[in-house]
């Protein structure tokens, strides 16, 4: 009985697996000759794939390349106007507006300074720092080669800029005069 059990088992097994034929296990030389031949078909296949492929690359890539030239040459144009400020942006009153706070910020620095002897110091630095650090911003974006951007993100920093240095020369400013005031009115 178990002898017939393994038997159906073995047959069953059998059928499910996808192994060696009982012809291909008996006859080896003549399935690695089979085998091989459909490797080699696929290889000849492949080769004349590649060969074609080489063909198209070699021979289509002519008229890429002059396409490729123009297309390059416009490309260039443009990443050459990013890199340039036009005069409009640095003839902009803005620039000159911005100008004239990085010379009026030292100015004010020290007179705080002057009029606070022990915070007035560090405050002064920072205005000066700020100052040379937005200078040297300005210049970076006015000077070609530094910044790739147009023109309306060049203006758009500049006037972001602008608004800065407003607001920090007005807040100076503000102390500057409260302190004077309060050197006037040593009650308040």
């Amino acid at each position: 009985m178990k002898e017939v059990v393994l038997v159906l088992l073995g047959i069953f097994i059998g059928r499910q697996l996808m192994a060696q034929t009982f012809s291909e296990w008996f006859r080896q030389n003549h399935t690695q000759l089979k085998y091989l031949g459909a490797q080699i078909t696929a290889l000849r296949e492949y080769d004349g794939v590649l060969r074609a492929g080489y063909a198209v690359a070699r021979d289509g890539l002519g008229s890429v390349l002059d396409i490729g030239e123009d297309d390059l040459d416009l490309h260039s144009r443009h990443f050459a106007a990013l890199e340039m400020a036009s005069p409009a942006v640095s003839e902009d009153a803005v620039v000159g507006a911005i100008r004239q706070y990085f010379v009026l910020l030292p100015v004010v620095a020290e007179e705080i300074a002057a009029a606070l002897p022990e915070m007035g110091p560090s405050i002064a630095r920072g205005l000066r720092e700020t100052a040379v650090k937005g200078e040297q911003w300005l210049e970076n974006l006015l000077t070609a080669g530094r910044l790739s951007m147009d023109d309306a993100g060049r203006l758009s920093e500049l006037n972001g800029m602008y608004r800065q240095l407003r607001v920090l020369f007005g807040d100076a400013v503000l102390l500057l005069s409260q302190l004077e005031y309060s050197s006037v009115n040593p009650l308040l």
